[in-house]
């Protein structure tokens, strides 16, 4: 239980420096954290993951960023929006079908989303529009 306590406070603390605007402390602690907390604590972990991936991605590292993107799958709100994001990231590095697929996908599972979230539906709608079907 310490160790879950430990990691808890360490995830918290990441996010705060995030939130500061001290990315290298907020991706330290967020990881240091995130190890301390056990794997079945999905939910709890794939927030902190995410904003991890976010951070990552804000620092360059796109391919860090895609696999924590990619395993959110265990938190369907999480795993929508880490569909966005590949997508996101697979269209700035020109990886066309990629990001094809995964706009899909998120359109898939957020189309009917509350109208507070439309705005990101579009933006995904938009690129789709911009990139056209798989099968140009």
């Amino acid at each position: 239980m310490a160790r879950n306590l430990r990691g808890l406070a360490l995830v918290y603390s990441g996010q705060i420096a995030a939130a500061q605007g001290d990315t290298d402390t907020a991706v330290d602690q967020l990881r240091r954290g995130l190890a301390l907390i056990p794997g079945n604590w999905n939910s709890e972990r794939n927030l902190h993951r995410y904003t991890l991936a976010n951070l990552i991605q804000d620092g360059g590292d796109e391919l860090e960023a895609l696999r924590i993107y990619g395993s959110l799958h265990y938190s369907p709100e999480l795993e929508a929006l880490g569909y966005l994001r590949r997508a996101q990231l697979h269209e700035r590095r020109g990886e066309r079908e990629d990001a094809v697929r995964y706009y899909g996908w998120f359109l898939d599972l957020w189309a009917d989303a509350d109208s507070n979230l439309q705005p990101q539906v579009e933006l995904g709608r938009e690129a789709l529009a911009r990139l056209g079907p798989l099968d140009q």
